[in-house]
């Protein structure tokens, strides 16, 4: 490793720090991770990927050259934050709590003569009896999340009578404060303007809602899943094929995954070459449009039919139900992920590195599985002729530059972590 990275000699003292690392995910970002997870992919493509054609096929309208390979499956997951269940009473806590951190840095500076009032121990007082009630009931909800919208309004305006004073005896803007303390502040706002929203008109929803103070890029995605109806995370939209994954779509909002089918398909064409022969989904892809896409492209699937219920014989059905049933291992590389690469916990602090981080968790598991299908070849070689040795073994040379990639990426940036940027950024 330390060779690699372009040491001279061998020293003990570590070679990366955590920041450095955020900072090669930030830089890298979700499209050039994306398009590292491709060249992985166009690996596989040349080595282990087979890609057959059933007997019969015929192309589509627009792919009268080429014949449909390959079976495509595709799905979507919730990968969740590492976040604690949101409540709007604990929100509104934590959101208090930073606005009286605040108040005492701004008397701090000494620009404002007295300090205000902010009834912080009574507040908190009010707070801890309403947290230790175990089942608090409906009025009781709504008599907490009204004084703490209280509290927290008093504090916004002194916040801002601070700010002006400050402006009046300085001759400039905000005081110094850093990119974190100015996001969370920003976001502080927008919390109390939702939760007043909410409180007023008596429900339980808006739009862009903000859950977790530290972030406000996520949003709560209605699921309905047995134990899980509501999940804390981005949604993500991943295809499959021969046990190799690729991340199409990561939105930290909700989204009907059945409109990016098309794109979908029409990037497995442009990756490899072709349209795939099948595609692989759950009933909520094939809708009339969706099924109008893949008739004219000559792309097969194995939903129920439209309309009426159409007569199959046992044979017809058995078969259907055969190649519908290998849609499972696309859910089993969710739970691989999740288990194993720690996709049902993201620990990132921004929403682009957590985005980033999806697309390496991707390619590590491209990587396994890549290396798993070539060790189970590698017996096969020693008989094979040695111009095919050679292509192979070029292909392992490429894999290992993908590597090297990294390791050039982590030696060109700097190891301070870049600043936050603009709020606009947040959302």
């Amino acid at each position: 490793m330390q060779y690699f990275v372009g040491l001279r000699s061998l020293t003990i003292r570590p070679l990366f720090t955590p920041e450095v690392l955020v900072a090669v995910r930030k830089r890298l970002g979700e499209e050039s991770m994306s398009e590292l997870n491709e060249l992985v992919l166009k690996v596989a493509q040349g080595t282990v990927m087979k890609h057959r054609a059933r007997y019969g096929t015929k192309a589509g309208k627009d792919n009268t050259n080429l014949i449909n390979r390959g079976i495509l499956k595709v799905d979507a997951t919730v990968c969740p934050e590492d976040l604690r269940f949101p409540t709007d009473t604990r929100l509104l806590n934590e959101a208090r709590l930073f606005t009286e951190q605040m108040i005492d840095h701004l008397f701090d500076l000494g620009y404002y003569e007295k300090k205000p009032r902010t009834y912080r121990k009574v507040a908190a007082e009010y707070y801890l009896n309403f947290a230790k009630k175990k089942s608090p009931g409906n009025k009781q909800i709504r008599k907490c999340k009204k004084q703490q919208l209280q509290y927290l309004r008093r504090n916004l305006k002194h916040i801002n009578v601070m700010l002006d004073a400050y402006e009046t005896g300085k001759g400039i803007g905000l005081p110094h404060m850093d990119g974190k303390t100015y996001r969370s502040y920003l976001v502080v706002q927008h919390i109390y303007d939702q939760q007043w929203i909410m409180y007023r008109d008596g429900r339980k929803n808006v739009k862009d809602r903000i859950v977790n103070l530290s972030k406000p890029w996520v949003r709560p995605i209605v699921r309905g899943k047995a134990g899980k109806k509501t999940e804390f995370g981005s949604k993500i939209n991943v295809s499959e094929t021969e046990g190799m994954v690729k991340v199409d779509r990561i939105d930290f909002n909700n989204y009907n995954e059945a409109k990016d089918l098309e794109a979908i398909v029409e990037d497995y064409k442009r990756l490899y070459g072709y349209y795939p022969q099948s595609v692989l989904v759950d009933k909520i892809y094939l809708n009339r449009e969706n099924r109008k896409m893949l008739k004219e492209r000559g792309i097969e699937h194995y939903g129920a039919q439209l309309g009426r219920p159409k007569g199959y014989n046992k044979e017809e059905k058995r078969w259907c139900k055969k190649r519908q049933n290998k849609r499972s291992e696309i859910e089993g590389k969710f739970g691989l992920g999740k288990l194993k690469y720690g996709m049902n916990k993201i620990r990132m602090k921004y929403a682009e590195t957590s985005k980033a981080h999806m697309h390496l968790i991707a390619i590590s598991m491209n990587i396994w599985q890549l290396w798993q299908k070539l060790k189970l070849f590698s017996s096969q070689l020693i008989n094979k002729q040695t111009n095919e040795i050679g292509q192979r073994i070029n292909f392992m040379i490429q894999i290992i530059l993908l590597n090297l990639l990294v390791l050039i990426q982590l030696k060109n940036i700097s190891s301070s972590p870049e600043t936050i940027g603009s709020y606009d950024r947040i959302y």
